[in-house]
């Protein structure tokens, strides 16, 4: 699973024990079912952790939002832990005023979150 995907989904890529979905570009209403689908495909694998690497992710809305959210509840019901990583300043803020950032642990890196 290594392969560009799509526009907003540049790889999927297992790693340790885990999945890490890289994105890119603007994550909103016209593209997140997408992600969805793209999270609850990867999380049929089973996982022990799902990393969303968020380092290209220029733009999020609400949509984007809920769509990770239903991701973390999807992990939690199949005892995985969902970890976000490397968010540009733009995306985190949206988080933070979303007050999502006390709902997903975030990590400045990859390797912090796999660490984690």
């Amino acid at each position: 699973m290594n392969a560009n995907l799509s526009d907003i989904i540049r790889q999927i890529r297992s790693v340790d024990k885990g999945v890490v979905v890289e994105l890119c570009g603007q994550i909103d209403m016209n593209n997140s079912v997408e992600l969805r689908g793209a999270l609850l495909q990867t999380l049929e694998s089973s996982p022990e952790v799902l990393i969303v690497h968020l380092g290209d992710v220029e733009f999020m809305d609400s949509s984007g939002l809920a769509t990770l959210v239903e991701g973390l509840k999807q992990c939690n019901d199949r005892k995985c832990a969902l970890r976000l990583c490397q968010m540009q300043a733009r995306v985190k803020s949206v988080f933070e005023i979303a007050r999502l950032d006390t709902l997903f642990p975030i990590f400045d890196t990859e390797a912090e979150a796999l660490a984690a």
